[in-house]
């Protein structure tokens, strides 16, 4: 066939119609409905900014039902085993609408209310009821009405009213007869993501540690702090010993609201030293990131003061009147280290320990690993316990209350250098549980 054909042979095309009506077309969407799911985790401690009121402190007695039970107010006619409560002491209710007395039209007697929020550490229930000191030593029983739930994002809180019941002693007493499980309430819990509810058990643990806490702190500076050097020297010694990575802990660990005796140590001046620079035991303990382990120094030895920078105005430590200063071996050197090197020849002299082995705990000099065994360091499967305690600290573990509490109760017998390098860490550990 030709490409090229005459034009008798194309094909007519019918002319387009331009007359054409259009057509309005409606597009509507079809609604679907889904299922969101907000998986976020919001803590507790978001809502305190937005929950308003003054603080209560009560004891609450919530009821303890089962699926066959309903929520009734307390009756002295109903036996123990037919109503039981779980007692939280201290529980703060966050007053919105405070005490109010008004006249009931029925009978003319005096009716007090008032309005509270709840944090959802508990859910209330109506016939639930709190005790309160009113003043004049007496008591007062308070029975919930109502229990409203308001809630922000995923959390919640319960807005409570509540009627006096009565002063009656009688019926006070036998409510606490049907208590079955008494709960302390702890607030800074909260903050910390946790919960606030804690056995009477832990709560005594708690507060004996707290109290004991209060006690090592003031132990430790009027016991270690060195009058003539104006910081913290190794007791026992032959010369006087400077451990500067130590004092830079106990510095940052103890504030002077716990201890204004903080504000008599001085750190002395060994910055001109890269090695000084190496993460250490004292870094595992204040960031409780095990990651740096295989990093920071686990040997030390001794260096004598004299061989620090001799000019006076830097306030070098040799001229502190120190003898000897702790210094660490490590192969681990900084970019100046590696081109400056400024390393200093360690002494002969070590660590007089004193050769007494308390409990479990190893001794200090024991092929000169600093403060903790090698053990340690390389978490073997002959660990001690104590070192096994500080591992599961850095390792953000929670640490068991009845195990540090024997080391609290221990420490008074302990020779002096174990005091030294072990009251940080036991401070440490005890203030971890205390939430200070």
């Amino acid at each position: 066939m030709a490409i090229i054909q005459d034009d008798n042979s194309l094909v007519s095309i019918d002319p387009i119609e331009t007359n054409v009506e259009l057509q309005n077309v409606t597009i509507n969407s079809t609604n679907y409905n889904n299922i969101t799911v907000d998986n976020r985790w919001l803590s507790r401690i978001s809502l305190l900014t937005h929950v308003e009121g003054s603080n209560w402190k009560v004891d609450y007695y919530s009821q303890v039902l089962t699926t066959d039970s309903n929520p009734s107010p307390p009756q002295m006619s109903v036996s123990p085993p037919y109503q039981q409560y779980k007692l939280i002491r201290g529980l703060n209710l966050k007053v919105v609408t405070s005490l109010t007395s008004t006249q009931n039209e029925d009978d003319n007697t005096m009716v007090v209310t008032g309005d509270s929020y709840i944090l959802n550490s508990i859910i209330p229930n109506d016939g639930d009821c709190f005790v309160v000191d009113i003043g004049h030593n007496t008591k007062a029983l308070f029975v919930i009405n109502r229990v409203i739930k308001q809630s922000i994002y995923k959390d919640a809180v319960y807005q409570i009213s509540y009627v006096l019941d009565t002063t009656d002693v009688n019926k006070i007493e036998n409510i606490e007869s049907k208590v079955v499980e008494e709960l302390y309430y702890n607030e800074d819990y909260i903050t910390l993501g946790k919960d606030p509810l804690v056995t009477s058990g832990e709560y005594n643990s708690l507060l004996n540690l707290e109290n004991q806490y209060k006690t090592m702190v003031k132990f430790y500076l009027n016991k270690f702090i060195s009058k003539e050097f104006s910081t913290l020297v190794l007791p026992d010694q032959f010369v006087s010993i400077y451990d500067p990575f130590l004092t830079e802990y106990v510095l940052n660990l103890i504030n002077t609201e716990e201890c204004g005796d903080v504000i008599r140590i001085n750190k002395l001046n060994v910055d001109e030293d890269e090695n000084y620079k190496t993460y250490n035991f004292w870094d595992l303990l204040k960031t409780r990131d095990l990651s740096l382990l295989p990093i920071v120094f686990k040997q030390f030895g001794l260096v004598s003061s004299y061989k620090f920078c001799n000019t006076p105005y830097t306030f070098s430590i040799r001229y502190s009147g120190i003898n000897r200063v702790i210094y660490p071996i490590t192969d681990e050197k900084s970019t100046d280290n590696s081109l400056f090197d400024h390393s200093k020849i360690l002494d002969d002299i070590s660590i007089n320990n004193t050769p007494l082995e308390f409990n479990d705990i190893r001794k200090y000099n024991d092929g000169n690993y600093y403060v903790l065994s090698n053990n340690f360091y390389t978490h073997s499967n002959t660990i001690s316990n104590f070192e096994n305690m500080v591992y599961k600290y850095i390792n953000n573990e929670e640490v068991d209350i009845d195990e540090i509490t024997t080391y609290v109760n221990e420490y008074m017998s302990y020779s002096l250098l174990k005091q030294y390098y072990l009251l940080p860490i036991i401070i440490t550990l005890v203030r971890s549980l205390i939430r200070r």
